[in-house]
């Protein structure tokens, strides 16, 4: 008869354990779309105003072109204040969290979150809020 601890451990499977998942913020581009990517967010194409195009899909989605990497979850409702969008631009590694409505953007804590210390956290804190990463 086994004991107690090789019986948990047979049933125990290492492809049963999630790592909760976090963020690349300090990583590259390319770091950042993988992880989103992983996270069912998928590409699209956008030709105008972001908030449009990403309400158009319904979906987690992102877009990246040579200057900036947006994303959002528009699969359950629309891009608000309550549903935000998030930007990293990549010349100058800064980050921001943004809405609009009927063509006025408006800035989450009344500013772009820039690549500081204390803003990177912001950021996080906004992402884990939204999507449950660290």
């Amino acid at each position: 008869m086994k004991n107690l601890k090789d019986a948990i451990l047979e049933k125990l499977k290492v492809d049963d354990i999630v790592l909760e998942e976090k963020f690349p913020i300090d990583g590259t581009l390319d770091d950042m779309i993988k992880f989103l990517e992983g996270n069912g967010f998928k590409y699209v194409r956008c030709d105008g105003a972001i908030d449009k195009w990403f309400n158009k899909y319904k979906s987690k989605c992102f877009y990246k072109n040579s200057e900036r990497l947006w994303f959002a979850d528009t699969s359950k409702e629309k891009i608000s204040e309550d549903n935000p969008i998030f930007s990293y631009r990549v010349q100058h590694k800064s980050f921001t969290v943004y809405y609009c409505n009927q063509g006025i953007v408006y800035w989450l804590a009344g500013e772009t979150i820039e690549n500081s210390k204390e803003n990177k956290e912001e950021f996080l804190r906004e992402l884990n809020k939204r999507f449950g990463w660290q």
